[in-house]
């Protein structure tokens, strides 16, 4: 151990080159395996169930993980992408892992949906029509850090700065917000055209509020109690 703390700011100068050297011997790029030609793109097969899902062997446990998900316009994904490399491509090789982080991101498709609070949520008329990009920022889960203190939030931050339309996975992680500070309330309700009509039909069907958890008030904004007293069976 004091070995490792003496080379601890070694280790901390070099990771810049380490990390990519590394990756590199790992999840060598297709154009650097022995017997393809330059930029030959790698080819597959396997049973759906299995080369599909990629992280299926991970363990939850060893490898546990927090992330977000930020849908945008499948229009809109070749800007979205150039503004996330350019905020990567900081000067300074130590802020740009502050900003990237040591861990994965992904990109994928999403095909439109009709559901009031889908994230590719469409009309049919609207940009949303074509589908979206699903970008997913992760985060080691045993990191000190707290994601949603920094890490999570510079994302939003940054898409919201350059006024690009997005909208977040309900099912991961979301920012909350405050009696005080609604600017996310106030986002979502403006990314949804059906917001309104969803949190009638929410206050309808759970009147007493009996689903509406502490968690779920500071992401839907709903802290003010709408409960109504439940009704009960008379005779006659």
């Amino acid at each position: 151990m004091p070995l490792l703390g003496l080379l601890a700011p070694l280790l901390r100068r070099a990771l810049p080159w380490l990390v990519p050297a590394a990756l590199d011997r790992v999840l060598p790029l297709d154009e650097h395996k022995p017997g393809m030609r330059r930029g030959e793109p790698q080819s597959f097969r396997d049973w759906s169930w299995q080369g599909l899902p990629m992280d299926n062997q991970a363990s939850d446990v060893l490898l546990g993980c927090r992330f977000t998900e930020l849908w945008v316009p499948l229009g809109r994904a070749a800007e979205v992408v150039r503004i996330v490399r350019g905020y990567f491509a900081a000067p300074a090789a130590r802020e740009s892992y502050h900003r990237t982080g040591l861990f994965a991101y992904e990109l994928y498709g999403a095909p439109p949906a009709t559901g009031w609070l889908h994230p590719g949520h469409t009309d049919g008329e609207d940009e949303w029509r074509a589908g979206a990009l699903r970008l997913d920022v992760y985060w080691f889960a045993d990191n000190a850090e707290d994601p949603l203190e920094r890490f999570f939030p510079q994302f939003w931050e940054l898409l919201r700065a350059r006024e690009i339309p997005f909208r977040l996975h309900w099912g991961k992680e979301v920012p909350a917000s405050s009696p005080t500070d609604r600017r996310w309330i106030s986002m979502f309700a403006a990314s949804f055209p059906r917001w309104q009509e969803f949190e009638a039909l929410r206050s309808e069907l759970d009147p007493d509020e009996v689903f509406l958890t502490e968690y779920w008030r500071e992401r839907l904004g709903l802290w003010v109690a709408q409960s109504r007293p439940a009704a009960r069976n008379s005779r006659s």
